[in-house]
């Protein structure tokens, strides 16, 4: 699984709502047989992170990803590996690595711009070019429209909630 960090405008899209897109994707991809055994490597590319990003990271966020990540997600993070992260994903990691319990903490691995170090953890023949690999280079056409397919799932997904005692569904 694959994130690009650069093409975040959080003007358009707040935090809250690239959270549940991840959420999204992550619960598609647990649907696989294979996922649900071998559990989830994901790569995080952090180019393009700017400054005009940065503040919309805030600590209650970072919490409520490492609440998700290690407390509520029914999925298995075996690696996370950060690339092309630069001096401001200091920032981020300074707040986060707090939360994070020792074992997912060592699941973390970070590659900045050295695409032969991230090779020792995938192979060359399954990444694509931006990364030095062998496949063209990434394009999200096909998730995209199999994300589009899983739209009922998804709805009936976060449709469930504790009732409040007033009738309302609770999130």
């Amino acid at each position: 699984m694959n994130f690009f960090v650069e093409d975040w405008n959080p003007y358009e899209h707040p935090l809250g709502d690239v959270m549940r897109a991840l959420t999204c994707g992550l619960l598609n991809a647990i649907r696989s047989p294979s996922t649900q055994v071998a559990g989830f490597k994901v790569i995080v590319d952090f180019s393009g992170f700017t400054l005009r990003q940065l503040p919309h990271v805030s600590p209650t966020y970072l919490w409520l990803f490492a609440e998700a990540l290690q407390n509520c997600f029914p999925g298995r993070f075996r690696a996370v590996h950060m690339v092309n992260e630069g001096h401001l994903f200091a920032y981020i990691w300074a707040v986060l690595k707090q939360l994070l319990s020792p074992k997912l903490k060592e699941r973390f691995h970070f590659h900045g711009k050295n695409m032969q170090k991230l090779h020792k953890y995938f192979h060359p023949s399954i990444l694509p070019a931006e990364y030095d690999g062998e496949l063209p280079e990434f394009n999200n056409s096909e998730w995209s429209k199999h994300m589009e397919s899983t739209a009922d799932y998804l709805t009936t997904i976060f449709s469930y909630g504790y009732e409040k005692k007033n009738n309302k569904k609770s999130r």
